[in-house]
């Protein structure tokens, strides 16, 4: 009996809560520039303390224009990776969370809120974890961790038919990170070799653990690998797409958890195939994904600034920093998309 009302409640825990959070995220006929925003994905401690009370995830938007940030959505936190993308052309927020078949048959899988409806719909059944969800027209991509394997793959739903389909479905192949271009038509992968790494682990001594071989291949929206841009030894953090130079630009560590020592940027270019090298010398960009704007003016990611985490924007035009979104008390921004 004390399993079933266990059961019951973790349901209850997966129903969104939208009340005090919503602000018209269903009405498409707002003359809204549907792109050029931030989706961020907050979780905050419901007491601001700590997590006897539970944890509340807040979905986010960011309006680059004119610089307004309003939550759209929240839901209780289960996952063990908060993720969430709001998608303001059509008012759906995409969003994640753990989903019980029985006490030890569990993960975390990927819904759909339709403000339309009012409604939520779980689309996937058989994930473990999920570290990227990014819809784009009747696809929804997803990096996740299928139940009984170690790897994280690429892939897309088809929202129209629930068919699926993967980029390298093999035991192996672990994605770091993606980047879509929407305009570009092009899907950005970091991604390593999970047997490389087990390697690693276990001929490392003290302080020389070889990352494995990162690799920044260039597919498109069909995930059919084109090109391979960079390969290295490091930990390639993130890939971000300059649509006024046409190049793209990685954010890469030598090390591992170094992170008083800045990190290089490499910066590939789609016209010449160059590779160049520079330093970062801007604010540590923390967490997943930060990116350029539409202009390509400013770079936008999550950092500290005089104490306070949150939101920034880098100015490359006057070289200034600002915060844009501070985190509230007793939250954090788990991740952040630039959706141009």
């Amino acid at each position: 009996m004390k399993k079933v009302i266990a059961i019951l409640l973790l349901a209850f825990c997966f129903l969104p809560r939208c009340t005090g959070c919503v602000k018209n995220t269903g009405d498409t006929t707002v003359n809204i520039d549907p792109s050029n925003y931030i989706s961020v994905t907050l979780t905050k401690y419901n007491n601001e303390e700590d997590i006897s009370d539970g944890m509340t995830t807040q979905i986010w938007c960011y309006d680059i224009k004119t610089e307004v940030a309003s939550c759209v959505f929240e839901f209780a936190t289960t996952a063990q990776y908060s993720l969430g993308f709001y998608e303001r052309g059509t008012g759906k927020v995409y969003y994640v969370q753990r989903v019980y078949q029985s006490m030890t048959n569990y993960g975390d899988q990927i819904f759909v809120f339709d403000p339309k409806t009012g409604k939520a719909s779980q689309l996937t059944n058989d994930f473990f974890a999920v570290n990227y969800v990014i819809p784009w027209e009747k696809r929804l991509y997803f990096v996740a961790e299928l139940k009984e394997e170690r790897a994280t793959k690429l892939g897309y739903l088809d929202l129209e038919t629930s068919e699926r389909f993967f980029w390298r479905d093999d035991s192996d192949t672990l994605v770091e990170g993606i980047t879509i271009d929407t305009e570009l038509n092009k899907i950005f992968v970091i991604a390593y070799s999970l047997a490389e790494r087990n390697q690693n682990l276990m001929s490392q001594t003290s302080d020389d653990f070889l990352i494995p071989k990162h690799s920044v291949y260039v597919l498109d929206m069909d995930l059919d690998t084109k090109e391979t841009v960079f390969e290295e030894n490091w930990w390639i953090r993130t890939v971000m797409t300059n649509r006024t130079t046409h190049t793209l630009d990685m954010i890469c560590d030598k090390k591992y958890n170094t992170s008083d020592i800045p990190s290089t940027i490499v910066t590939y270019s789609f016209d010449t195939k160059e590779l160049l090298y520079d330093t970062w010398d801007a604010p540590r960009l923390e967490g997943k994904d930060p990116n350029y704007s539409n202009e390509g003016a400013a770079i936008y990611g999550v950092a500290s600034l005089a104490e306070q985490r949150g939101l920034v924007e880098c100015n490359l035009l006057d070289h200034s920093i600002k915060l844009c979104m501070e985190t509230p008390l007793g939250s954090f921004i788990n991740n952040v998309y630039v959706v141009p």
